[in-house]
């Protein structure tokens, strides 16, 4: 549903045509690779 109203508002200001920020996977087992990539 829809979140109730907050005491502090925020926005984030997205700049336009913005690539976003390509950083490296955190590292995992060779098994839990495994898997992860069996779920994607």
């Amino acid at each position: 549903g829809i979140p109730p109203v907050r005491e502090v508002e925020f926005n984030i200001e997205l700049i336009p045509e913005a690539e976003p920020i390509s950083k490296a996977p955190y590292r995992l087992a060779p098994i839990e690779l495994k898997e992860l990539k069996d779920q994607l």
